[in-house]
């Protein structure tokens, strides 16, 4: 789920997949894990929407450590597309429609490299990020 988090821009409009500069994770194949788990892992989680993250994670093949944390979280994955507009929409003119862009205007350093980057770094920041790597910015709690 984090990685996922990682992998959306908020909007006005609410989450959709971070694009060129938004990029806000790095995913690394370490040890046995090949380039293909790497692309696998990004082409399952990128485009997904809230609620087809909620379905993934709810089917029985997903293990976690805490059962309940299954039953406590996915609610709150739900609502995410809701609390993101009306976040964004508190900290945003009307006429922007990423934070992203209000941060730090494309063409003027934002991104993952320069510019604004969110607390917590990322992947770059933390060498011990996980399973292949993957190390959100920011929650979406």
């Amino acid at each position: 789920m984090e990685a996922w988090c990682a992998m959306q821009t908020a909007t006005v409009d609410g989450l959709r997949p971070a694009r060129g500069g938004e990029k806000r994770y790095t995913i690394v194949a370490i040890w046995n894990a090949l380039e293909k788990h790497r692309q696998a892992l990004e082409e399952l989680l990128w485009s997904q929407s809230p609620k087809q993250m909620v379905a993934r994670l709810a089917r029985p093949d997903v293990a976690v450590t805490n059962e309940k944390d299954k039953v406590m979280m996915l609610p709150i994955v739900e609502k995410t597309e809701d609390r993101v507009r009306e976040m964004i929409k508190n900290l945003v003119g009307p006429d922007e429609t990423s934070l992203v862009e209000t941060i730090a205007p494309e063409g003027a350093g934002g991104g993952a490299k320069g510019g604004a980057r969110p607390r917590g770094g990322g992947a770059d920041d933390d060498p011990e990020a996980g399973w292949l790597g993957a190390s959100p910015a920011a929650s979406c709690k």
